[in-house]
Order: C-alpha cells, then sequence, then structure tokens
C-alpha cells in the first residue's frame, strides 16, 4: 500500500528524506510533497515528480504521514 507522506521543510534534511524514500522506492514520487517558504529551490524535486509547495497546511492535507 502506498503511503501519502508530507515532509515539512524542504532543507537538506528534508530534501535527503525525500530523495531516499524515492531511490528506496518506498513510495512514488507523486505521493512525497515538500514544503518550504521559497518553493524554487525545490525545482530539483519538483522535477523528480515530487510535489512542492509552500503552504504547510494545505500540504498536509489528506497524507498519512507527517515527517517534521
Amino acid at each position: 500500500m502506498t503511503k501519502k507522506i508530507a515532509i515539512i521543510g524542504g532543507g537538506n534534511l528534508g530534501t535527503a528524506i525525500a530523495e531516499g524514500l524515492l531511490k528506496s522506492n518506498f513510495t512514488p514520487a507523486k505521493s512525497i510533497t515538500v514544503t518550504k517558504r521559497n518553493v524554487e529551490t525545490l525545482s530539483g524535486l519538483r522535477h523528480q515528480g515530487i510535489n512542492t509547495h509552500s503552504d504547510n497546511t494545505i500540504a498536509v492535507a489528506g497524507n498519512e504521514v507527517i515527517i517534521l
């Protein structure tokens, strides 16, 4: 079963977690959302298919796992 995951904070650690989830095939990119105030710095994740957002409230809605 695929888990929908939100990662609050797309700095070095949040980005590493998201990339690790992808590389391990734990969940598909479309099931991961990463937030950061300046979402432009998350363009590398977005190009991999990961959802990015600047609003934490919207990002956690409908996700089963929230990583802070």
